[in-house]
C-alpha cells in the first residue's frame, strides 16, 4: 500500500484503518482530518493543499462539529 508523506494509518479496534492527514505549509496554519478512505484522503489532501497555496482555503472544522436541529 503506497501511503503519501502526511497521511498517517490509524489503526482501529475491529481491524480496520482510518487515514489521518496532515498539512503543514510554512507560513500557514497547520491542518488535519481524518477519513475512513484512503483516496478520499489523498484527494482531500491534494485539493486543500492547492487552495492554502493560492490562498482560497477556508477551514469550515468548526462549523463541521456542530449540525442544526
Amino acid at each position: 500500500m503506497n501511503i503519501p508523506p502526511g497521511i498517517d494509518r490509524l489503526p482501529l479496534n475491529d481491524g480496520t484503518y482510518h487515514y489521518r492527514v496532515r498539512i503543514r505549509i510554512s507560513g500557514h496554519k497547520s491542518f488535519s482530518k481524518s477519513f475512513k478512505n484512503l483516496t478520499h484522503a489523498k484527494q482531500w489532501k491534494r485539493i486543500t493543499e492547492g487552495q492554502i497555496e493560492k490562498g482560497l482555503y477556508v477551514s469550515v472544522s468548526k462549523a463541521e462539529q456542530h449540525t442544526v436541529s
